[in-house]
């Protein structure tokens, strides 16, 4: 049988025995002009110093989270899963909104695929602006084998597609003209994003992961949460066989069916291992864009055929997920398998595909390379012969050309090493109280050097020695009462 432990985003869940671990709180000691290392070695001592202050062990509104050498004002949550929580924060230093994912890792395995998730977050820097951006991570022992894990990513604006569906933001207000453009632009941007990064699979591109904010007669759309994501070269060198299917099973191609019910054994055909390895993301998108067409567009031939196909996917997906949270996935799998669910997916998928070829003389030109493009990129659920459709495809189908410098591959430039830096949470308040913070920086060997310039505040500072350059003259301090930090600039 296939092992799906990364079926919902990999992370270990506690046993409810497991107590809940209280945690030690740190502040900062240096700005951000200092390196990752540098960060890591300041800070080792504070995540295992003795501190006489506690908190909670998740973030709050109105709090301040530190990671590494950088801080953030959390201001409310984003969103909340298996894959932990996602707050929305203001940087300290530069105002900017970004996004932190905390997760709480009761395992190595778990903290292993939060490393996982920070090194291919990595290699998107720069590649497009569909994508986020890695800011920083760290991480926190709590005690009792568990780790508390901040990732650092810039916030991407909009909510995600398949709630903005489910609230009637975009369903059936516009005419079918403006469905067909709409959805062009989702394909646009995805595939030209996914093109750049062809070194990764995402395997959980569909409609909840993927955010779309309304512009002036545009749409931007973004692809979020890669912790699922693997290396795309090793996956296809048979790493597929070491993990199961993942991702939501609404947007699975038979493949994944297949795998899911029956295990590697069940993809020995070439043609159907080609389909799972190389067109995992393309179909979901694909999907995808098809569900924003037809509950966007006001009179959609092509609805009642996605209605055949995705009330049963909705079905499944409950059983799914009950299933997994009630610890009953082997009876599961050998239901789906006896009735064979990937033989009523298949035929699911190829209804869609001959609805969409039916539709394909009755529209426009644009609207016609729309279509063209969801059956490139639909899988028909039965072996394909010859090579698999790529992202550069798409494009031209769509008539965009390839952007300049797309690159097949990923520059892995920045490491897991990240999460090495530590993690601390000041509750609402509590960081700004003088007195504690004095009673900590003293538990955490930090000096009191009243004889150092105070920098424009009217507050002691605390100075740790060990970070006197006799060169550049320079002490990283921390000014109490404020958590600002900063370097101070002595005289020669």
């Amino acid at each position: 049988m296939s092992s799906d432990d990364d079926y919902w985003g990999q992370y270990d869940v506690p046993s409810k025995d497991t107590p809940k671990p209280g945690m030690e709180m740190s502040p900062c000691a240096a700005e951000e002009s200092f390196s990752r290392q540098t960060t890591a070695d300041t800070f080792s001592r504070q995540t295992t110093s003795p501190t006489s202050l506690a908190s909670s062990c998740e973030p709050l509104p109105g709090g301040l989270v530190s990671v590494g050498l950088q801080k953030f004002h959390i201001l409310r949550q984003l969103g909340t899963g298996s894959f932990g929580t996602v707050w929305l924060a203001e940087r300290c230093s530069t105002k900017a909104l970004v996004a932190v994912k905390e997760v709480l890792c009761f395992s190595v395995k778990a903290l292993e695929a939060v490393k996982s998730e920070v090194r291919h977050l990595s290699l998107l820097a720069g590649q497009h602006q569909v994508f986020p951006t890695l800011i920083t991570a760290g991480s926190q022992p709590l005690g009792a084998g568990t780790t508390r894990a901040m990732v650092v990513m810039s916030h991407a604006p909009g909510e995600p597609l398949l709630e903005a569906l489910q609230a009637g933001c975009l369903s059936r207000q516009v005419d079918s003209a403006h469905a067909f453009r709409v959805t062009a632009q989702l394909l646009e941007q995805l595939a030209s994003a996914m093109q750049r990064i062809e070194c990764l699979l995402h395997r959980d591109a569909h409609a909840q992961n993927i955010l779309v904010e309304a512009g002036a007669g545009t749409y931007r759309f973004s692809l979020v949460d890669f912790g699922l994501a693997v290396d795309a070269t090793a996956w296809r060198s048979g790493g597929w066989r070491l993990q199961g299917a993942a991702g939501d099973c609404r947007y699975w191609p038979t493949s994944a069916w297949r795998l899911f019910s029956m295990g590697p054994e069940a993809l020995l055909e070439e043609e159907l291992q080609q389909e799972y390895t190389m067109q995992l993301d393309m179909h979901s998108v694909g999907l995808t864009a098809l569900q924003l067409l037809v509950q966007s567009s006001p009179s959609s031939e092509l609805l009642e055929a996605w209605l055949t196909y995705w009330c049963p996917a909705m079905q499944l997906w409950q059983q799914v997920l009950d299933a997994f949270n009630t610890g009953r996935q082997a009876d599961l799998k050998l239901k789906l398998a006896k009735e064979s669910i990937h033989a009523d997916v298949a035929s699911r998928l190829r209804l869609l595909r001959c609805k969409l070829q039916d539709a394909l003389p009755r529209q426009s030109a644009e609207a016609k390379k729309v279509l063209q493009a969801l059956l490139l990129m639909i899988s028909e659920g039965r072996p394909r012969p010859g090579k698999s459709p790529c992202w550069e495809e798409v494009l031209q189908v769509l008539g965009k050309s390839s952007l300049p410098g797309a690159s097949n591959s990923c520059k892995d430039e920045i490491s897991a090493a990240l999460l090495s830096q530590p993690v601390s949470i000041f509750e609402p308040g509590t960081w700004r109280a003088a007195d504690e913070e004095e009673e900590q920086m003293a538990n955490l060997g930090y000096a009191k050097k009243p004889d150092l310039p105070q920098m424009g505040t009217d507050e002691d500072s605390y100075w740790f020695g060990s970070q006197w350059d006799p060169d550049e003259r320079v002490y990283v301090g921390a000014a109490t009462s404020r958590a600002l930090h900063f370097q101070a600039i002595l005289p020669k």
